[in-house]
């Protein structure tokens, strides 16, 4: 007998039916005439859950959490800039209203953003559940032994005849599979199997998705129990961890108390190195952490080198000049005010600006600070030429270059009423102006220590300068799975990308066309590919051309002539 080969025609696979569909939720074993579900379904029986499962309702989920995650760039937020929403208050007080009962000035903290970001990971679970058991009952499936069954209608299918015995033939296909990593499944009792490669697809996709959930779910973790702020470190000085000490505070949504975890901070110097143009080349601080009465870590904490301890991070974020200011009431002989101003570059004229309150005497007095390191004295021409909120007749300026303090100046101007501090926080270095009307007295002092006298009998001192760091203080107890799932994400997008889906159908039966056909097999090959269809082509074809070539080919039907009949 010559070696027959059928191939059929390519065509289309048949559409799956809802036998099969219903077959990938039940986990017994898959039939040789079944084609495997795609896309594959799970939780068909919950009808009425499909629509709050489904991606399609995470997706839009996930887009309305976009849109509102972008509000607070088009609003301020009160812990983020808490100047700019009283701004807003004044300018608009009735919309201002409406976004004040909607959350909309603090918008990750409203009961409507948490509710999605919640509505989101509900639905996220419910979709990836039952999707992972449906794949994992799948990966199970391949590897049984199927029940017996016809050829399914295949793109490519061949046929052919070998001169060995069935066992022998299974034995060479099963190692030429595997060592093309199929994924083999056990052979029925008349020689049929399948084979499986591509499953990591699927598994990709899972792996990309529930990535994404571990990431979201490490954000809500972080939005619910972390909190960030910022926190002012003079040299020589020691802060502590707690809510009162920080400024710009963003406090977690629940637990607030055990957040926090009280050790201190002591700044024991500061060093800056500039350019020549004034801007810094390089700035860091040398911290001592002191917990229980214990110093437990000396550390140098630079930009992007932060210090951390017990889950609270400490990142260097900028730094400045602090004067130490007080204040006499003449009246009383008692020091109203007595610590450091911090003072902040980017005023008029290159100075610094800071705030002094005294709201212990009456009325409450306010004092406009700006400060110059490197002082000059200007002409009326040339301050007049500033234009600046200054005026014509403040005659000081900092001189261009690295502000080094080579001779610094303190100016100020003192503001006397109600502050408004008693009607609700503010931000710190604000001062209502607006509330407080025009300034009464104006006053220059210099580190020397000699205090400057106002009008209404206020002594204002400048005794000491020094420098200080503003610190970013976080913590972020979901930074670990963020990270841990920005990582499986990348992994997972890579087979959910570029892997196929394919299966080798198998059938090796004895070929019983007579009995010179004895040890002989007959060999039905077929196979199918989800994505990426003209690859496979090619890789059948290999299959097929490795799996001919291991195999005896199978001898010529002709016989040789018998001597006894010439």
């Amino acid at each position: 007998m010559t070696e027959v080969t059928q191939r059929s025609r390519p065509g289309r696979p048949r559409a799956g039916n809802e036998r099969n569909d219903q077959d990938a939720e039940r986990d017994s074993g898959l039939d040789f005439s079944d084609l495997p579900p795609t896309p594959m379904r799970a939780m068909q029986k919950l009808g009425g859950w499909r629509a709050l499962r489904s991606m399609r309702t995470a997706i839009w989920l996930l887009l309305t959490l976009v849109a509102a995650t972008i509000l607070p760039t088009l609003i301020p937020q009160e812990v983020a800039n808490p100047r700019g929403v009283m701004d807003w208050k004044e300018k608009w007080p009735e919309m201002s209203g409406v976004l004040d009962r909607l959350g909309l000035f603090d918008v990750f903290s409203a009961p409507w953003y948490t509710a999605i970001y919640v509505a989101l990971l509900l639905v996220l679970v419910l979709c990836l559940v039952p999707r992972t058991r449906a794949y994992l009952r799948q990966l199970r499936r391949s590897v049984r032994e199927p029940g017996s069954g016809t050829m399914p209608e295949l793109p490519h299918q061949v046929e052919w005849s070998v001169a060995l015995p069935p066992d022998e033939v299974q034995k060479t296909a099963k190692a030429t599979l595997r060592r093309r990593r199929w994924r083999l499944g056990r052979s029925n009792e008349i020689g049929q199997r399948v084979a499986e490669k591509g499953a990591w697809r699927e598994g990709g996709s899972l792996l990309f998705h529930w990535s994404f959930f571990v990431l979201m779910a490490g954000l809500f973790a972080t939005a619910m129990f972390g909190w960030k702020g910022y926190a002012v470190v003079v040299e020589g000085e020691r802060w502590i961890e707690n809510p009162i000490s920080l400024v710009q505070y963003d406090p977690p949504a629940f637990f607030e108390e055990s957040a926090h975890r009280g050790f201190a901070v002591e700044l024991d110097s500061f060093d800056v190195r500039f350019r020549e143009n004034g801007s810094a080349a390089d700035f860091v601080a040398d911290v001592n952490v002191v917990d229980g009465g214990e110093r437990v870590i000396e550390q140098e904490v630079r930009v992007n080198y932060p210090l951390d301890y017990r889950g609270v991070k400490l990142y260097l974020h900028s730094f400045g000049w602090a004067a130490r200011v007080s204040v006499v009431d003449p009246v009383t002989g008692d020091t109203v005010f007595d610590d450091w101003v911090t003072l902040e570059p980017g005023g008029p004229r290159n100075l610094h600006t800071g705030v002094v309150k005294v709201p212990s005497i009456r009325p409450q007095a306010g004092l406009e600070v700006y400060f110059a390191p490197a002082g000059v004295v200007l002409t009326r021409e040339q301050a007049a030429s500033f234009e600046d909120e200054l005026g014509p007749n403040v005659l000081l300026a900092q001189r261009p270059g690295p502000p080094t303090a080579d001779a610094p100046v303190l100016f100020f101007r003192e503001y006397r009423g109600n502050l408004g501090i008693d009607e609700g926080p503010q931000p710190a270095g604000f001062l209502d102006k607006a509330r407080l009307g025009k300034p009464v007295d104006v006053g220059v002092v210099t580190p020397e220590g000699k205090p400057f006298a106002l009008e209404d009998g206020l002594e204002v001192t400048f005794s000491e300068l020094r420098r200080y760091s503003r610190f970013q203080v976080k913590r972020d107890p979901g930074l670990g799975l963020v990270s841990v799932a920005a990582v499986l994400l990348l992994v997972g997008l890579v087979p959910s990308l570029y892997v196929s889906r394919r299966r080798i159908w198998l059938w090796i039966r004895p070929d019983e066309s007579g009995s010179a056909a004895e040890g002989r097999s007959v060999i039905t090959f077929g196979g199918l590919a989800f994505q990426r269809k003209g690859a496979f082509s090619a890789e059948f074809e290999d299959l097929e051309r490795r799996l001919k070539d291991r195999l005896a080919p199978a001898p010529d039907d002709a016989t040789e002539p018998n001597p006894e009949d010439t």
